[in-house]
């Protein structure tokens, strides 16, 4: 008992360090005024597309982009953005082991009553399991053997500090959706 109490205090110190560790890295995500600016998210996600081809290729991953025209810019941190998209692309290419489609696509739409930029990302990989859906955006939590589970929670943080949501939507062998919902008035 001794020692269950001593194991205790240890791993309670352990998860206050990590809590730190992840509070620091959401830190360092948080964009400020001045890195903000006027941001064309269509020319973002071509030029992720553009950036990833080599890989798409030798992955047998075909590229789609259908992005709306004349897209109105967002104040974003252009970065960050383009951290997201490339993630939730790698995480993609990642479910289409024997090749597939990797999807991009934007629109203008209204979300609470306000406009807003909707951006999805989607693969035709096998999807993911219903019990792993909830916990997806969680820090550390992964289902790659390779995995920190870092990706989709600071994926989701950028997301939140911009004003927005980020969400999936999965049927098991038949892909995964994420998709990004940016209000045109977030001001960070």
């Amino acid at each position: 008992l001794k020692h269950s109490s001593e194991y205790l205090g240890i791993a309670r110190e352990q998860l206050t360090r990590i809590a730190g560790i992840i509070q620091r890295m959401r830190d360092f995500y948080r964009p400020t005024r001045e890195e903000l600016e006027p941001t064309d998210l269509n020319e973002l996600l071509h030029a992720t597309g553009e950036l990833m081809q080599t890989h798409l290729r030798h992955s047998h991953i075909v590229f789609q982009a259908a992005l709306a025209p004349n897209l109105p810019p967002i104040i974003a941190h252009a970065d960050q953005m383009r951290q997201v998209f490339l993630n939730l692309m790698l995480n993609a290419c990642d479910a289409m082991e024997g090749g597939g489609t990797l999807g991009a696509h934007s629109r203008l739409r209204a979300s609470a009553g306000q406009a807003a930029i909707e951006i999805q990302i989607s693969d035709t990989g096998v999807g993911i399991e219903p019990e792993h859906l909830a916990h997806l955006f969680e820090p550390f939590y992964t289902t790659k053997a390779q995995g920190t589970g870092l990706g989709l929670a600071i994926s989701a943080h950028i997301i939140t500090q911009h004003g927005g949501q980020l969400s999936v939507e999965s049927t098991p062998g038949q892909g995964a959706t994420f998709t990004i919902l940016l209000p045109l008035d977030a001001n960070g």
